[in-house]
């Protein structure tokens, strides 16, 4: 999926313009939010269609292992630290969020410059101008890889625990069938035993003088 097609310039005037929005009060650098977001370890981040800019705050460097200043600031480099079996969600969520301006959340792993893998909580939505139409999205960004790790690793645990329960079933399952079969066995032997044992008695009625002992 490419990337979201700006909307036409009469649709993205810039918010100089025509005013803050609140969502971008809430990421101005001085504001109450942004702080509050910036204490809990949150990243901040904004997208202009206009431009195709995106902004963020050193917080959101920080959760994509990036040195300040190092960002280049453009959506496909963005893009690019989004782990490449993610990326295809992640386009999808925001092109949703865009056309339907409803928020979106998605966790998805992200790839650092130096390769560590990491996994992050994105929350985003459509930013309006004053006219309605949709100028950008901005949104937070927050490293939760210990969590998700925490979270993988209960759901292995469990995984494993289920398949021992499975393979433990299926041997008392097994053991339960050879037991039956030995029973069958065993009665089978019974039944030739006593079936042997009457053709005695009924050979023995029938014939009497059939026994007689040596004398010397």
């Amino acid at each position: 999926m490419h990337r979201p097609r700006p909307s036409s310039p009469t649709e993205t005037t810039t918010q100089a313009s025509d005013g803050i929005t609140p969502e971008q009060a809430a990421l101005s650098t001085s504001s109450p939010a942004h702080r509050a977001v910036e204490a809990a370890q949150i990243g901040t981040w904004e997208w202009r269609l206009a431009t195709g800019r995106v902004e963020w705050s050193p917080q959101t460097d920080t959760i994509f292992g990036l040195a300040p200043g190092d960002f280049s600031g453009t959506f496909e480099s963005f893009l690019s630290l989004v782990h490449p079996s993610d990326r295809a969600q992640l386009q999808a969520a925001i092109q949703t969020a865009i056309e339907t301006r409803q928020p979106y959340h998605l966790d998805h792993r992200i790839i650092t410059p130096g390769g560590i893998i990491r996994w992050v909580s994105c929350r985003g939505r459509a930013v309006q101008n004053s006219d309605g139409h949709v100028a950008g999205m901005a949104g937070t960004t927050e490293d939760i890889t210990r969590r998700k790790e925490a979270e993988l690793a209960l759901v292995e645990l469990q995984e494993t625990l289920e398949q021992r329960v499975r393979e433990r079933t299926a041997g008392l399952e097994q053991a339960v069938r050879d037991l039956q079969e030995e029973i069958g066995r065993r009665r089978q032997t019974e039944a030739a035993l006593t079936a042997s044992e009457q053709r005695y008695h009924a050979l023995y009625e029938h014939n009497p003088t059939m026994y007689f002992t040596l004398t010397p």
